[in-house]
């Protein structure tokens, strides 16, 4: 089952979403519980039950944030495909996630990055810093776990994005705003209550390469740690976005530079790993 993979726009009226399994080529389209108010925005993330022994895990489901005016994810309904039905969530939080965050799938639950929620920017020319982490949400339990620490602290300009390791690891690229230096951390261990962290896994100064920092939280990433080399998907270099670029980065300065093709839109090219399953799509 591939992962919807936060589809956090505004959408039309009579906005549907599919759920699909690229193995075996099986699509469910499904309808909001309401509708999708174009001042709004929505965002999406699938998991599954891991306390249900099923073989096609039936018991996959889906989470839905309600973000109104981009005030925050203030709402939050959850639907179970085994039903076919969808509930509200009581959820009361200190932290938030913007409503452009990509969340990633890992072992049925899905984890965001997130920072402390502020109640009132401090006035000019004061200190602000607010603490960030990551969040869990669990589908088993159906509750966001405690704040996971990070093996860094962020600037609001950083980029920070996500990436899945062979469903076993959870890794994080983290670019500085200002100096261009990027690095990925890979964990050691990860669950819903509990993240412990590896050495650098890499670090790479890329001021030599590009002149520009990858999109804030919503370009996406995959790494080989064979190879020791990433590959970052986003736009061309020369600022008229007008073509999807694979960057492929690793040690010792290598850096090579992957054409996709022609960009249909301004959003960033968004590559999407998954685990090849047999699970089959309830009808």
């Amino acid at each position: 089952m591939v992962d919807l993979r936060d589809l956090a726009r505004r959408c039309s009226p009579g906005f549907r979403f599919v759920v699909w399994n690229p193995y075996t080529s099986q699509t469910l389209w499904l309808k909001p519980p309401s509708p999708h108010p174009r001042l709004d925005w929505y965002s999406y993330a699938i998991g599954y039950d891991n306390g249900r022994k099923s073989s096609c895990r039936s018991s996959y489901k889906i989470l839905r944030f309600v973000d109104p005016l981009r005030n925050g994810f203030v709402e939050y309904e959850i639907y179970d495909l085994s039903s076919n039905s969808w509930r509200v969530l009581d959820v009361t939080s200190d932290w938030h996630i913007d409503f452009y965050a990509r969340g990633v799938s890992l072992k049925g639950n899905t984890y965001w990055f997130s920072r402390e929620r502020y109640q009132a920017k401090p006035a000019v020319g004061e200190p602000f810093e607010v603490a960030d982490f990551l969040i869990c949400f669990d589908f088993t339990t159906e509750r966001f776990g405690p704040r996971l620490s990070l093996p860094f602290h962020t600037g609001f300009e950083c980029t920070v994005t996500l990436s899945s390791v062979r469903e076993e690891q959870l890794a994080v690229l983290l670019q500085v705003d200002y100096l261009l230096r990027m690095e990925i951390w890979v964990t050691t261990k990860i669950e819903p209550e509990e993240v412990s962290w590896n050495k650098l896994f890499l670090a790479v100064n890329m001021e030599p390469f590009l002149d520009f920092q990858f999109g804030m939280s919503q370009g996406s990433f995959f790494l080989d740690q064979e190879k020791r080399v990433v590959v970052v998907f986003d736009k061309d270099t020369d600022m008229r976005f007008t073509r999807n670029i694979a960057y492929v980065i690793g040690e010792g300065g290598y850096f090579r530079q992957v054409d996709l093709g022609e960009s249909v839109e301004y959003h960033r090219p968004f590559g999407c790993s998954y685990v090849p399953s047999l699970a089959q799509i309830k009808q």
